[in-house]
């Protein structure tokens, strides 16, 4: 699933730091309908999400209940909703919170992980212009993630959208990228929503330049 909206950009590449990495994970989605014929079908889809808060160290098996971020528009029409993290542990994940797609694009979830997993801290800073921010995103991975895991890139904030409500980055995004989290210093500062005017990559995806959903809003949906 992947919102598009409307820029350019260009693609810079970095390692992975294995701390923030070990907080990212792959958000699949599904959902049941009828076809014309009458028979059921599935339809799937993936995205990115960040583990943002630990909310309880006491469940059985070694395992903790944590808070996950990613874009509304990845969860917004799942029936069901699978986390899986960079060790390959499979969990369902609850809807909490969510936001208006097209004016607050974040998704607030719970499910269980195992402890060894940490979470990102969240941040209101807003980046100022040519910032350097980093970003985690699984366009072109998900289907073979943890294997290959999330795809860490470098860029830097180079404008503001619809008076202020979405802030754009030098960054071309792909299907698979929703909902990732946007980092500066460490912290989220915005989560992956859509992108601008339609270029080929050279991952063979269509990308397009990075738009942010609202930091402001991330700290408000995670009270």
């Amino acid at each position: 699933m992947f919102r598009l909206i409307v820029g350019i950009a260009v693609l810079v590449a970095c390692s992975i730091a294995s701390g923030q990495e070990s907080s990212i994970v792959r958000i699949a989605g599904s959902k049941s309908y009828r076809t014309p014929e009458g028979f059921t079908a599935t339809e799937s889809w993936y995205g990115t999400g960040a583990i943002i808060k630990v909310l309880d160290d006491n469940v059985a098996g070694d395992m903790r209940r944590v808070r996950i971020l990613t874009a509304a528009h990845v969860v917004k029409e799942a029936q069901k909703i699978t986390v899986k993290t960079l060790g390959g542990t499979e969990s369902t994940m609850t809807v909490k919170k969510i936001g208006d797609v097209n004016e607050n694009d974040i998704a607030i979830g719970e499910t269980t992980v195992p402890d060894a997993y940490e979470a990102l801290e969240v941040s209101s800073e807003i980046p100022n212009d040519s910032r350097e921010v980093t970003v985690f995103g699984l366009a072109g991975r998900a289907e073979r993630f943890p294997d290959i895991g999330p795809r860490r890139l470098v860029t830097k904030r180079i404008g503001t959208l619809f008076n202020d409500t979405r802030h754009y980055y030098d960054y071309p995004v792909s299907p698979g990228d929703s909902g990732g989290p946007i980092l500066l210093d460490g912290k989220v500062v915005g989560v992956v929503s859509g992108g601008i005017r339609e270029r080929k990559s050279e991952l063979g995806f269509n990308t397009w330049p990075l738009i942010s959903a609202k930091t402001e809003n991330i700290q408000k949906i995670n009270e």
